[in-house]
């Protein structure tokens, strides 16, 4: 087998381990037809790129990929400013928000924001729709009088959906759309298409706008492996590219340092991975359609709760203090994980028990690092509410706390909930740069506040870590 051929080889890898979940590197070398070591090292070479890693032994995808789909999302639009439109759709309508935009084989989903009662899995990211069919396939054949387009069950049973083109220059450029279950939408498609075009408006803007590509230098590792190191080769060309967002085969050429025909050949292969595509015939290139699938399977597969284990078990071990990991619910933070100290253990916080957000260390964590506008809400909530209201303070005083919360990036707890002991928290944020969880350590204070403990880290630096490491699985930015 030549190197290129290794090369779809390591796309096969990935497809299995997104169709089959994590896998031992003997289930991947069966699913592939590849001898073991074969495998083994495509595997290794993979977790340096961080298309993979490898979770007590079994390996799974990695948060290389969401990268690598934030540029394909960044080829025809702003990731974070298409991100917070969708997500007001959605806060207006409850329903599945969407954005496609003209791919090679169709409308191609670019980013999906699911909704309260169903999730539409048929509309994911990566996802090809019909030409022609459908709302979403009709508004890319709209004319200029349309305004809005209605299906139901066209291309899912029992599904309706309302879309509206997304012009620039006269050209429909994309699709934005709302999908539900039929009883719940048809009643509503007016007013659906109403929001649906104020949002238009908005991504049109957004896509007038220069897509510039990020000025990086890709690290090239060198290897004594022909084998990995055409997989590594391939992974930075992919690098350029992220970077780039859109480039001619000549532009890397350039960039990579590697001969004209390899990158042709890289390019190819690649293509037929799926994991780049060509914008039209002898075009330049793109991070392809596919990447936004592999991603998206990495989110939905990704679990907090069995991450986080190992994490709270190595801050156990160094201090022997309870260990927490809580996520929000509505206005209070619930315990999903927790590990008993060994000398003193809260009665407060038990599993699956829950506090006020505005109470410790890890609910104020989840409090603190969320929007100005969650805040706000909050403090409504207590006004109105006589669980939350008791203690809350005035909104000034609160908004103040949570602020040096936020300007010291950790929450310190010290004989708030319970007398003599404290806590220390510190918050998780996903893949957007929302937090999602928070975790937290707790004991008798004078072990807790302490700068070091036998001349190791202190219980702050070992939250502060625990917490990046989570951040971190979770393909949120640790800068």
């Amino acid at each position: 087998m030549s190197a290129i051929q290794l090369l779809s080889k390591a796309g096969q890898v990935v497809d299995e381990l997104a169709r089959s979940g994590p896998s031992t590197p003997a289930e991947l070398a069966k699913a592939v037809n590849e001898p073991r070591p074969t495998v083994y090292r495509i595997g290794q070479t993979l977790e340096e790129l961080e298309l993979v890693r490898n979770v007590g032994g079994r390996l799974e995808l990695g948060v290389g990929l969401l990268r690598w789909a934030d540029a394909a999302i960044e080829a025809f639009i702003d990731r974070a400013e298409l991100h917070k439109q969708l997500c007001w759709v959605r806060e207006q309508v409850g329903m599945n928000v969407y954005f496609c935009v003209p791919g090679v084989d169709g409308p191609l989903c670019l980013h999906q924001v699911a909704g309260a009662v169903v999730e539409m899995v048929d509309l994911g990211p990566g996802r090809t729709l019909p030409r022609s069919v459908g709302a979403v396939g009709r508004a890319f054949d709209a004319g200029s009088d349309e305004s809005y387009f209605l299906d139901d069950g066209d291309v899912v049973d029992g599904i309706a959906a309302v879309a509206v083109p997304v012009r620039c220059d006269g050209d429909v450029v994309g699709v934005v759309a709302v999908a539900d279950l039929r009883a719940g939408l048809l009643p509503r498609a007016d007013a659906v298409a109403t929001v649906l075009t104020t949002a238009a408006a908005a991504l049109a803007a957004a896509m007038s706008q220069p897509r510039e590509g990020r000025e990086t230098t890709p690290d090239v590792v060198e290897t004594d492996s022909r084998t990995t190191s055409l997989i590594h080769k391939g992974g930075v060309l992919m690098e350029v590219l992220v970077s780039e967002r859109i480039a001619t085969s000549g532009r890397l050429t350039e960039l990579t340092g590697e001969p004209p025909s390899s990158v042709y050949r890289m390019l190819a292969t690649l293509t037929e991975i799926g994991w780049v595509e060509q914008v039209f015939a002898r075009g330049p290139y793109r991070v392809g359609g596919k990447v936004l699938t592999l991603a998206a399977e990495l989110i939905r597969s990704s679990d907090i709760r069995r991450a986080a284990g190992p994490v709270l078990a190595a801050i156990h071990a160094a201090t022997g203090e309870t260990t927490f990991l809580c996520v929000r619910h509505g206005t209070r933070a619930v315990c999903i994980e927790r590990i008993d100290g060994v000398r003193v253990n809260s009665r407060v916080l038990r599993l699956g028990r829950s506090l006020p957000l505005h109470v410790g260390a890890a609910p104020r964590a989840l409090l603190a690092f969320d929007d100005r506008e969650a805040w706000d809400e909050y403090a409504s909530a207590a006004v109105r509410s006589d669980e939350l209201g008791g203690d809350v303070g005035s909104r000034a005083e609160l908004f103040a706390q949570l602020e040096e919360i936020r300007q010291a990036g950790i929450v310190v707890s010290d004989n708030t909930v319970t007398p003599g002991i404290a806590a220390i928290g510190a918050p998780i944020f996903d893949h957007y740069g929302r937090v999602v969880a928070s975790l937290s350590v707790s004991g008798l204070r004078d072990g807790i506040l302490a700068r070091s403990r036998d001349g190791g880290p202190s219980v702050r630096d070992l939250v502060r870590r625990g917490a990046r490491d989570l951040t971190h699985y979770l393909g949120g930015d640790v800068g």
